[in-house]
């Protein structure tokens, strides 16, 4: 009984009825196609990552530092002191 009496409400209110039919069906949408899209983008990542081949990599690394100081005196700087 307490059902049809849920029912018999919303039935009497036909725009709270499509208030809540709209939220609800734009809540579903909203998963779906978040669900779509990630399952989309992850399908395309994984077969693009079969045909990726680095062909270069960066160098980052710094080279040694030498300056002269006069009178034909070179310091010589470790990887340690540089900034």
């Amino acid at each position: 009984m307490r059902k049809i009496f849920a029912l018999k409400v919303l039935l009497r209110s036909p725009v709270k009825t499509a208030v809540a039919f709209l939220l609800i069906a734009a809540a579903s949408f909203t998963l779906c196609s978040n669900i779509t899209d990630y399952t989309v983008t992850r399908r395309e990542t994984e077969n693009v990552r079969s045909f990726y081949h680095g062909a270069a990599a960066l160098d980052n690394s710094v080279p040694d530092i030498t300056s002269s100081i006069g009178d034909n005196v070179t310091y010589y700087y470790d990887t340690q002191d540089k900034p």
